[in-house]
């Protein structure tokens, strides 16, 4: 499967609530694509473990507006390269807002947790624990991100090449 391992959805609004998705894969999105034009809302509690993309986002690939509350990722992964082991988020103009969530052993090229690409990041309250990759063990916030993190723990993340745990690419800025 190209995209979403379990969902894809495109041009639509997209809402998940208490829900549970394990061992989920594709190129992007291992478990949900959320392609151009979308809105994703990820809450209540939902969970992502063991899922992986070989291109972008081990659970989630959002491209256009997304809110992720509640949620917790768990081993996710970016495979062969791939670019955020739990979340692949970004586009111009666009919002993702990470609530109160938590990633824990999350891996990838790039963005152990989270990649983010173009657009505002807000991550607030959330962990970060044991993720890794070559940059950006937890966030690699690249080419243009505007990010904002406020009450967040980042624990025990490495890297191969970077000693970063978030790392900013080509014209982006990082307010903790």
């Amino acid at each position: 499967t190209l995209m979403g391992g379990a969902i894809f959805s495109d041009h639509s609004n997209l809402i998940i609530s208490t829900s549970t998705f394990t061992n989920c894969s594709a190129g992007r999105g291992g478990a949900i694509s959320s392609a151009s034009g979308n809105t994703l809302t990820v809450e209540d509690s939902s969970s992502f473990t063991d899922c992986s993309a070989t291109e972008y986002g081990g659970a989630i690939w959002a491209v256009g507006t997304a809110t992720i509350t509640s949620a917790t990722f768990v081993n996710c992964s970016g495979t062969g390269g791939g670019n955020g082991g739990a979340i692949w988020a970004g586009g111009v103009g666009r919002l993702t807002n990470i609530i109160s969530s938590s990633f824990t052993n999350c891996s990838a090229f790039k963005g152990g947790a989270l990649y983010h690409n173009t657009g505002d990041l807000v991550i607030s309250s959330s962990t970060f624990s044991n993720c890794s990759a070559e940059e950006g063990s937890d966030v690699n916030a690249d080419y243009r991100s505007i990010v904002f993190i406020r009450n967040s723990s980042f624990t025990n993340g490495s890297t191969d090449t970077k000693d970063d745990t978030i790392h900013t690419g080509t014209d982006s800025t990082v307010t903790i």
